[in-house]
């Protein structure tokens, strides 16, 4: 350490009002001052660095929560960005590693980095969503373990969950998205939410629920649609006539359903006014769901 700075000379480098550092500091956990014999704060290089990277990211327009839910340490961490993929390559390669090691902390380790470097729809579309990928063909390939696969999965959910209530959901009508039932994986569902809610739509997750429970769950939330992912056609095989049927006791919202698991016509529920989403552009799905 090569410096420790009074509360008026780190003001003047970092240009944040002294009240503001405080109440960072007390808040957020993003400064770690030392103390001086009266007591008095004494910033550190850390602390210089860390006020950088947040005033670097706060002029991309992101807020100051979502920049402390980054972390110090991730704010620390060198960021040696181009516009080349090699960090997202680098950071991808370290998440495979640690799922087939087993070790959570070093698949958030790379995630840190990533969300301090990058914008957050890019980690998720650029590193997240291909990596989650990645780790599904390489389970089905008898390539990692199941707990392996279970790791990364918790970990991306819990990041993609984050971002979604980074956003507020105002008092508009929701869209509720959930999974099919039986359906276990929901990462795609929670990146589809996480479009729609930096959309200006209020969402709501609801995981995996039996459809025996959706009439009360819509006369208690009033949604404009809901948007069910399967990942697997014998589960919508499985689920097609209930499904039908709960469209059409409900008429006035719009159904959409996506995913893996849909595949080739389904008469009963294009009766039934069910949008098969077949992988169409998000930008697509956001600008029906405004006209619901």
């Amino acid at each position: 350490m090569s410096g420790l700075y009074k509360m008026g000379t780190f003001h003047e480098r970092t240009g944040i009002a002294p009240e503001t550092l405080r109440a960072w500091e007390r808040r957020y956990g993003l400064l770690e001052p030392e103390r001086g014999p009266g007591g008095h704060r004494l910033y550190t290089d850390d602390d210089l660095r860390v006020m950088r990277r947040v005033l670097a990211l706060l002029e991309t327009g992101r807020s100051i929560g979502e920049i402390a839910r980054i972390g110090r340490t991730a704010l620390l961490a060198p960021t040696h960005v181009s516009g080349d993929t090699s960090p997202i390559e680098r950071w991808r390669q370290a998440i495979l590693e640690a799922a087939a090691e087993l070790d959570p902390a070093g698949i958030a380790r790379p995630l840190d980095e990533a969300f301090a470097s990058l914008s957050p729809m890019r980690v998720v579309h650029d590193l997240l969503v291909p990596t989650a990928r990645e780790v599904g063909e390489r389970w089905a390939r008898g390539e990692l373990s199941i707990a392996a696969e279970h790791l990364v999965t918790t970990e991306f959910e819990a990041r993609l969950r984050s971002l979604v209530a980074l956003f507020p959901t105002g008092d508009a009508r929701p869209v509720v998205c959930a999974q099919l039932p039986t359906e276990r994986h929901g990462i795609g569902l929670l990146v589809v939410g996480l479009v729609l809610a930096a959309a200006g739509l209020p969402v709501v997750h609801l995981g995996n629920l039996p459809l025996s429970e959706m009439d009360a769950v819509f006369e208690r939330l009033g949604p404009r649609a809901v948007c069910f992912s399967v990942m697997r056609p014998e589960v919508l095989d499985a689920t097609e006539h209930d499904l039908a049927a709960l469209a059409r006791r409900h008429p006035a919202m719009t159904f959409f359903v996506g995913g893996r698991g849909v595949s080739g016509p389904r008469p009963s529920l294009e009766a039934a006014d069910v949008e098969l989403w077949q992988g169409y552009p998000l930008e697509r799905l956001v600008a029906a769901l405004r006209k619901a």
